[in-house]
């Protein structure tokens, strides 16, 4: 392999990590600086309980929009890999706006 392309790689993975760690430690050391203040670090954080909904409907969103890629690259002969991701960005629109239309009737 390329010399390049490994320096490449390594940068790659070792800047996601770097991301990581920086977010994970300051809100570590927020909520530290909480707990020292007399502060409850969890008081405030009140969990949507549409947000699972949300993150469920776009996972089988992108399901459904592989499968559709899959069937659009088998039955048209289309040899892209750019296939797969036409009907994904749909399927994860569309279950957006059903989404919306859905936590819209709950206010």
């Amino acid at each position: 392999m390329d010399p390049e392309a490994i320096v490449a790689i390594v940068f790659t993975f070792s800047s996601a990590v770097a991301i990581v760690y920086i977010v994970m430690s300051s809100r570590h050391r927020e909520r530290m600086a909480m707990i020292q203040r007399g502060m409850d670090p969890g008081a405030g954080a009140t969990p949507d309980p549409y947000r699972q909904l949300l993150r469920g409907m776009q996972f089988i969103a992108v399901a459904v929009g592989l499968g559709l890629g899959y069937l659009l690259k088998k039955y048209t002969g289309l040899e892209s890999s750019w296939v797969y991701l036409g009907p994904v960005i749909f399927c994860v629109g569309v279950a957006m706006l059903l989404f919306h239309f859905r936590a819209g009737k709950r206010n």
